[in-house]
């Protein structure tokens, strides 16, 4: 059974880097890259003289444009002048580098006929230059470069990195656009309580947002500015739920609220009696009732009740704000949630506010910690042994 560079080597000249996901190696005699996962292939290719003009970058995306046409799954193919590279796109669908690898080799047969026609070659992406390429991953950046362009662009990626360990991490402003990630968060979390929607996607919007915003604010984010906005957004999602829940039972408490009225109304009710409950007799008791064996248990029983309306009644009053009930958010619905359908639904809430948060927590940290350690150095692009 081949092996999967091995089956690249034989079906497009490419081998796959893992620490960056891509495939490279030279193809025709042009240099490319094929990034599966960003849908993307960049193939190195400058004109014979160093000086490209409009009057032969027109034609030459004319005929590029032409190119997507011809296959199923391409979208573009586009010349960048700059960085001396064809960029073409391509469906997700065609994700899959082992198993189209024949249709690749289709994409790049097209793409270096028309380069061929207008006589350009693989060059350096700095210059230009044909000498002793080499394939390399710059600043999280892919470029083929000649040596003389790797030694200058080491020197400036040196310079770099003393200016940046000097810049220190603004944590405390960082500390503010991961708040404000998390408040995105809460709001989008109690707008679709309101709209009775689970917020299955919260946690993900509200990360992305919270590591912008701590990018932008602090001037850069380290791992430890990560797990800041992972725990700031936990908090403001747990704490969101418990305010949405605490907020229905404001209204149930209320003053004006059913429930505060049925019980009212049972207080009166019962206070009203009161003195035909304590002249009842004995007798009385034993002719008309069948749940009470005496005047006294009677009494304890109507006692029992009228404290229960005013212990019911003053729990609800106390319970009027939700920083009250969000308090005693356990023993509301231990009492006051029948059949647990409220519970159910505020577990449902955390676990997918929650698992939403972690899960894109799991996927970008990581990046982040590979972004550090690309950021500002060069490396060289090795075939995977796998």
């Amino acid at each position: 059974m081949q092996k999967p560079h091995q089956l690249m080597h034989e079906l497009t000249g490419l081998f796959l880097d893992k620490n960056t996901g891509v495939y490279f190696g030279t193809y025709g005699g042009f240099s490319v890259f094929i990034k599966p996962v960003e849908n993307r292939m960049e193939i190195s290719a400058g004109f014979p003289d160093a000086a490209t003009t409009t009057g032969n970058l027109l034609p030459l995306q004319s005929a590029l444009d032409s190119i997507p046409g011809q296959h199923k799954y391409m979208q573009a193919c586009q010349y960048n002048d700059s960085t001396r590279q064809v960029v073409c796109t391509w469906k997700p669908l065609a994700q899959s580098v082992k198993k189209n690898g024949e249709m690749y080799a289709a994409f790049l047969d097209s793409i270096l006929s028309v380069l061929r026609n207008f006589n350009m070659h693989s060059c350096c992406n700095l210059c230009g230059s044909e000498q002793s390429l080499d394939y390399y991953c710059a600043d999280g950046h892919l470029l083929v470069a000649c040596p003389s362009c790797l030694n200058r662009l080491e020197q400036e990626l040196g310079s770099k990195r003393e200016t940046a360990s000097m810049v220190p991490e603004d944590r405390v402003h960082g500390i503010l656009g991961a708040a404000i990630g998390a408040l995105v968060l809460a709001l989008m979390t109690w707008l679709l309580w309101e709209m009775g929607y689970v917020a299955y996607i919260t946690g993900f919007v509200g990360m992305t947002v919270a590591v912008t915003l701590y990018k932008k604010f602090a001037g850069k984010i380290s791992m430890v500015g990560a797990v800041i906005c992972a725990v700031m957004c936990l908090v403001f999602s747990v704490g969101t739920n418990y305010f949405c829940v605490a907020k229905e039972f404001v209204k149930v408490f209320a003053d004006d609220g059913k429930y505060v009225q049925a019980v009212q109304q049972t207080k009166s009710e019962l206070e009203e009696v009161a003195a035909d409950v304590y002249n009842v007799s004995d007798e009385d008791i034993k002719l008309y009732s069948e749940d009470y064996n005496s005047k006294d248990e009677f009494i304890a029983a109507y006692n029992n009740a009228l404290s229960t309306c005013k212990t019911e009644l003053e729990f609800a009053k106390d319970h009027q704000s939700i920083p009250a009930c969000m308090a005693d958010m356990s023993e509301i619905l231990d009492n006051y949630d029948e059949g647990g359908k409220i519970q159910s639904n505020l577990n449902e809430c955390l676990l997918w506010g929650v698992l939403s948060i972690l899960i894109v927590s799991v996927l970008m940290i990581p990046n982040i910690k590979k972004q550090l350690q690309q950021e500002n150095t060069i490396q060289v692009l090795q075939a995977a042994e796998l």
